[in-house]
């Protein structure tokens, strides 16, 4: 018997509630998840399985403010390759990012935080963990985006909610003792580095 996955299910899900506003990219070549296993090293299988399953996926709903999109490899790449953006903490694959510059982020690093997801800004002092594996993530934001957004994709008129790791730990139980751990919460200190700008920066 195959059992399905639990990316499987939350794909099942958006489409159910969304469905033809859901746009799902098609699965990762084995070329493309080389190339990001060469750089970023061995991945959580949650993400494997949602690679191999689709290669990226956006949601359209109404709402200008916050980009309902999950980034494919060419986007992952793009960002961690790029020379405009300050230096990422080693071992930071990036998975969403909202039209505000503010992003999450898969952590790789060999740590008590490893396989968890953070929200790091490269242009802010503050970084906190919203989820403790990119399923348990994944599966929050469909809920998230079925609980805000009606099938059309127009917002539902209850009151606005912000996908954090407050929504998050609803379901997530295991994020609840991973934000009262002090080890992790002096890792997420020394992430903090914001970036200056302002007068006497050349």
């Amino acid at each position: 018997m195959i059992r399905e996955s639990r990316i499987d299910r939350v794909l099942n899900r958006l489409q159910a509630h969304f469905g033809s506003h859901v746009i799902i990219r098609p699965p990762a070549s084995a070329a493309e998840l080389a190339q990001l296993e060469a750089l970023v090293g061995p991945m959580p299988r949650e993400l494997m399985i949602f690679l191999i399953t689709c290669n990226g996926l956006r949601v359209e709903v109404q709402d200008t403010k916050r980009e309902q999109h999950l980034w494919h490899i060419e986007e992952i790449l793009s960002c961690l390759l790029t020379a405009a953006d300050p230096t990422i903490p080693a071992g930071f694959l990036p998975i969403r990012g909202d039209v505000t510059g503010q992003r999450d982020w898969l952590a790789l690093s060999v740590n008590k935080a490893h396989g968890s997801v953070v929200r790091w800004d490269p242009w802010s002092p503050q970084s906190e963990i919203v989820a403790s594996s990119f399923g348990a993530y994944v599966e929050a934001w469909t809920q998230y985006l079925t609980e805000q957004f009606q099938p059309n994709g127009t917002p539902t008129g209850g009151p606005a909610a912000a996908f954090d790791a407050k929504f998050v730990a609803r379901t997530d139980e295991t994020l609840r003792t991973l934000r009262s751990d002090s080890a992790i919460a002096a890792w997420l200190k020394g992430l903090e580095h914001p970036v200056s700008c302002g007068e006497g920066v050349e």
